[in-house]
């Protein structure tokens, strides 16, 4: 484990507040390699968790003979306490469907805090009253239900996981600040001269 300056912000390097933290690597002799990041929790509160978010995931099913991975990103709100988003899921090996790419997509959900453990909220189907991530396939369409838990170091910065026995994702769930004041790409002028 190596601890970070406070200044560096793994999530966002060009921001100089929100970071600190630790990264770790496995360095173990039978199966090294794994890798991850401890980041600070500042703000447990679920009212925090609201307003425009960017998420995204990768997934891997484990229900074939081998694994195959399907990746997500989504963007959208968090208002009164639902989780609605709107994206693309990349689908290589056509695990859920049988394209490869489906833009449109559905991600909605009710977290449900965990009175038991602060900054925890889960969305399963087993709660008493089942609120599971619905993910919404827009091509086909098709619909599936992720049971997930959603870890919160902060209103800006979230973490979910799907808990299910047959799949499993894991990623980021990072509040979107303004976009205004962000330079505009350049294009490069051309060097060839017309004859």
């Amino acid at each position: 484990m190596a601890r970070l300056d406070p200044n560096l912000n793994l999530n966002d390097p060009n921001k100089m507040s929100g970071g600190g933290g630790a990264l770790l690597l496995d360095l173990d002799a039978n199966l090294a390699g794994g890798t991850g990041f401890i980041t600070p929790q500042t703000d447990t509160s679920t009212a925090s968790f609201d307003g425009n978010y960017v998420a995204g995931w990768q997934y891997f099913d484990l229900t074939g003979a081998y694994c195959c991975e399907v990746d997500t990103a989504a963007v959208g709100a968090v208002s009164t306490g639902t989780l609605n988003l709107l994206g693309l899921i990349s689908d290589p090996f056509q695990t859920l469907t049988s394209n490869t790419t489906t833009p449109g997509d559905t991600f909605i959900g009710t977290p449900l805090s965990d009175t038991n453990h602060s900054g925890r909220s889960t969305m399963l189907s087993t709660n008493a009253t089942p609120n599971p991530l619905t993910v919404t396939v827009s091509i086909v369409p098709k619909t599936f239900n992720y049971d997930v838990v959603v870890y919160q170091a902060s209103g800006k910065q979230l973490f979910w996981l799907d808990v299910d026995t047959s799949d499993v994702f894991l990623g980021p769930i990072e509040q979107q600040g303004s976009l205004l004041g962000i330079p505009a790409v350049k294009k490069p002028t051309s060097s060839v001269q017309p004859k």
